[in-house]
């Protein structure tokens, strides 16, 4: 268990960290890190990042799931940009066979938050699960796996580490068009 954001100092003296809301012992844990003001693509809104671990087994999806959807009800406004990652222990790769996954994965589309990691994250001899997740609104610049020898099934951990790049104040450079007209005679 355990769950830890690294802030950079340019953020730090602003942010927001919240312990208390998405914790039952033994059962799940959570810090919810609001930044305010965070300049994004779309102009400056909260960031608010959850970050999560779900202890695995079935006793608990029912309990994390109502846990999930209040806190969803308390931060999902119009002033908020909403990252949702962590070691969820729910497999993405099963939604279509196991009800907990696909109740899961249904809220959270229904507040618009897509999947940024959709390759496996955790692979062992004989198995490949999705349960390491980063759920948001924006797509971001960089998302991804890293894969390397200090983690998987012969690393240090046996899950693969999952990032996300958030651009700040990333602007969509237009092209410029250039017309260059030359008008040709007999002379």
């Amino acid at each position: 268990g355990g769950v830890g954001i690294f802030v950079s100092e340019e953020f730090s003296e602003s942010a927001c960290v919240e312990f208390d809301a998405f914790f039952v012992e033994e059962k799940f844990e959570g810090i919810t890190l609001t930044l305010p003001d965070f300049p994004l693509e779309n102009g400056k809104k909260n960031l608010v990042i959850l970050t999560v671990y779900r202890q695995p087994g079935e006793a608990n999806v029912r309990e994390f799931h109502t846990i999930l959807e209040s806190w969803l009800e308390q931060y999902d406004q119009r002033s908020n940009e909403i990252i949702i990652t962590g070691d969820m222990n729910l497999d993405l790769l099963r939604y279509e066979t196991h009800t907990g996954t696909s109740d899961y994965l249904d809220l959270l589309i229904s507040h618009n938050l897509l999947p940024a990691i959709t390759i496996p994250t955790r692979i062992k001899h004989r198995s490949a699960t999705l349960i390491d997740h980063i759920f948001a609104r924006t797509q971001y610049s960089l998302t991804g796996v890293l894969v390397s020898e200090l983690s998987g099934s012969h690393g240090y951990t046996d899950h693969y580490p999952i990032f996300c790049v958030i651009d700040k104040n990333k602007t969509v450079t237009s092209m410029k068009q250039t017309c260059t007209k030359k008008y040709f005679t007999n002379e």
